[in-house]
């Protein structure tokens, strides 16, 4: 995929994949969207390597049931790597 699905879809939804923009070069996305119409969170996690509370609390919050939610968050794990390289001190 080399673009996100779309923002806002009226639809309660979860999704989540990779965006490759650039041959070996994947960025992972969740997207949640709530019933109703709100404000749109972007969240950033994992920028740089040893940063794993911020990676963990966007996957709790890719996990959470969008008919509960209002508006639509937007997840970003992981910023952009090489496919097949690790990242991490831990190689996470």
């Amino acid at each position: 995929m080399d673009a996100l699905p779309a923002l806002r879809t009226g639809t309660p939804r979860s999704e989540h994949g990779f965006i490759t923009p650039v041959e070996g070069i994947e960025i992972p996305f969740g997207l949640i969207e709530g019933r109703t119409p709100g404000p749109t969170l972007l969240v950033t996690a994992g920028v740089h390597g040893s940063e794993y509370c911020s990676i963990e609390a966007a996957l709790r919050l890719i996990g959470r049931d969008p008919a509960g939610l209002t508006g639509g968050p937007a997840r970003l794990d992981r910023g952009p790597h090489r496919r097949g390289h690790s990242r991490g001190v831990l190689g996470a």
